[in-house]
This record gives structure tokens, C-alpha cells and sequence, in this order.
């Protein structure tokens, strides 16, 4: 995509270079020359759109349903200053997507032996992890407390599980 460049940027150049009284008389191809030179020396600059986790902003509702939490957890971690926000209105409330991830993050309990790759890790929830490893509440809670897969609890009933973690040792012990 390139940068479209103003008219009036363009017009304000032109003036610059000719002060204001005279008149200018040319010819055609002189002015066509002169569009050519300006157009040649305006920066045409591409955009690359790549999703900055670090950056991206969400709303209260988007992150409530995607880390499947009430409105009293977000409180507690803004209040705790443990997520970056943003209030740009009375009852608008923007978080960090990276902030939170890098929360989850410190709060994960690794299993012995798990040696972390640098990447963005994918949590999911106590539903689509049992979906994943077709097993029960129980089960999950024993592998949890014997550290036998990656989990995060940042909140007392809130326990996030890492996705690839999770295949990993599905494919690992898959018999």
C-alpha cells in the first residue's frame, strides 16, 4: 500500500518554492517536468501490517470471554498493577494483550523438565483442555498437582493450560 501524499502538502510545497506575486508562464512539458520532479522526490513509504501483541488493545468484554473471568478479577489486576490499561472514557476500559500474556506467563508453574522455548504461548481453557486430552476434572487436577503439564493460575479459580504444551504431551504418551 502506498502513502498517499495530500494535495495541500504538495501545493504548500510549491508555494514555498515560489513566493507569493509573481506569476509563473509555462509550457506544457515544463509543467509536466516539474509534476514529475515532485512526484519523484515524494517518499512513498509501505506498510506492513503484522499483529504486535505487545500493542494490541482490547476491551473489557473481549478479554472477560476470552480468559473466561468476571469484571471483579480485571479490577483486582488493575488495581494491582499487573496488567497495563487504559480508561479513554468514563466506562470504556482497554487492556494490554501483551501485558496479560506476559502475566500469564509469570504466573505458570512448569513442569520438571520442561525446558521453555522463547514463543508466544497459546492458554487455554479447563473446557477445551479436557476436550483436548479426553480426560475428566479429576484427572486434569492430579496432572496439575504431580506437574505432569504446563498450566498458569494467576487467580484462585482461574487455571489456563498451554495449548502446546498440551499436544506435546499428548503425542508423548499416546500409547
Amino acid at each position: 500500500m502506498k502513502k498517499k501524499v495530500p494535495k495541500e502538502e504538495i501545493s504548500n510545497k510549491i508555494k514555498n518554492l515560489f513566493p507569493e506575486g509573481y506569476v509563473i508562464t509555462m509550457s506544457s512539458e515544463s509543467m509536466n517536468e516539474i509534476i514529475t520532479l515532485l512526484m519523484d522526490s515524494v517518499e512513498i513509504h509501505e506498510i506492513v501490517e503484522e499483529e504486535d501483541v505487545d500493542n494490541t488493545w482490547i476491551d473489557e468484554a473481549a478479554v472477560r470471554d476470552w480468559l473466561e473471568i468476571g469484571k471483579t478479577q480485571l479490577y483486582y489486576w488493575r488495581q494491582s498493577k499487573v496488567i497495563e490499561y487504559s480508561q479513554p472514557g468514563k466506562k470504556l476500559i482497554m487492556y494490554n494483550k501483551g501485558s496479560i500474556l506476559r502475566y500469564l506467563e509469570t504466573k505458570a508453574i512448569d513442569p520438571d523438565g520442561y525446558d521453555k522455548d522463547e514463543g508466544n504461548t497459546t492458554w487455554i481453557s479447563n473446557k477445551a483442555a479436557k476436550e483436548i486430552l479426553k480426560i475428566g476434572t479429576t484427572q486434569l487436577f492430579y496432572w496439575r498437582k504431580a506437574k505432569r503439564i504446563r498450566y498458569t493460575q494467576p487467580g484462585h479459580k482461574i487455571i489456563r493450560y498451554d495449548k502446546e504444551y498440551l499436544l506435546e504431551f499428548l503425542k508423548k504418551n499416546v500409547k
